[in-house]
């Protein structure tokens, strides 16, 4: 595969999925981001309420209670929706990118979706609410240093929470999506590729964090993992790594059957099999 053409096919679904920027330097959310700035508009109004009701250490000590009991159910529906949909994309990009492959897969993106949510919605989740809680409970107390009173504290929150919701919501939406993207398209690349075969790291951005940049081009058997920054990833996003590793990642991996396959076939000469490896490899994106 061209990695060219796999970089453009990838650009062009996040664009639609996730969002871009604008040439007026603004930013136009695709279905994802839109999915999880719902989320921060339903909260809104709950946590004003919440915050003018009672005292302010009152409000920091019953965040737990909040964020668990009225918050907890809305990322569930969302984040569902949210890995749906970048499930269903990796799957459709590794069959579109790989449609010659004459095997049928085991599962389908609804599958992939469902395993990924059993395996990472509770982590996830609780990952989520905590850094959205100790944004919270550190802006009421910044009110009680400035000398605010509950009215004010809450005043103040209204903008804030407008400007922390913007950029949480695209956050959420790329690292998310991307995650469960490249979750489904491991898994039906794994289905559909005959063994041998293998995959490959490739950096999107312009400008990749250090380590992503060192790792473009690394290429393993699909069943292993890539090292990235001294951590065992399965696909870009996998959640066995850390955050500096997974959050806001857009990194795709490439797959190649040409070895595996003329492995498996074993018919041609080795000086046969020689030409024929070489001219895959060209094909495929080699002098990337």
């Amino acid at each position: 595969m061209n990695k060219t053409n796999l970089l453009h096919r990838h650009k062009l679904i996040m664009n639609r999925i996730i969002g871009r920027d604008k040439a007026d330097g603004t930013f136009k959310g695709g279905q994802n981001h839109h999915i999880i700035y719902r989320v921060y508009n339903k909260q809104k109004p709950l946590i004003l309420r919440y915050v003018r009701s009672r005292s302010p250490q009152m409000a920091i000590d019953g965040l737990p209670l909040l964020f668990n009991g009225s918050f907890k159910p809305q990322w569930v529906t969302a984040l569902k929706q949210v890995w749906q949909n970048g499930a269903e994309e990796g799957e459709r990009f590794i069959k579109e990118l790989y449609g010659d492959v004459q095997k049928v897969a085991k599962a389908d993106y609804q599958d992939y979706a469902d395993q990924f949510l059993a395996e990472h919605a509770g982590s996830k989740i609780d990952g989520i609410m905590d850094t959205d809680q100790t944004w919270l409970a550190n802006t009421i107390r910044q009110g009680v240093d400035e000398g605010l009173t509950t009215p004010q504290i809450a005043s103040s929150l209204t903008y804030q929470f407008d400007n922390m919701s913007v950029g949480r919501a695209g956050t959420i939406a790329r690292t998310e999506t991307g995650s469960a993207f490249n979750y489904a398209s491991q898994q039906t690349a794994t289905d559909l590729m005959p063994d041998g075969s293998t995959k490959t790291w490739n950096t999107t951005s312009d400008k990749p964090r250090p380590w992503h940049e060192d790792a473009d081009g690394q290429t393993v058997p699909i069943d292993e993992p890539f090292i990235v920054m001294d951590e065992e990833m399965d696909f870009p996003g996998d959640s066995n790594g850390s955050e500096e590793n997974v959050i806001n990642c857009l990194c795709v991996v490439s797959y190649d059957y040409s070895k595996a396959a003329g492995e498996e076939e074993n018919e041609l000469s080795p000086e046969e099999e020689e030409s024929a490896l070489s001219e895959a490899s060209m094909q495929l994106g080699g002098e990337e």
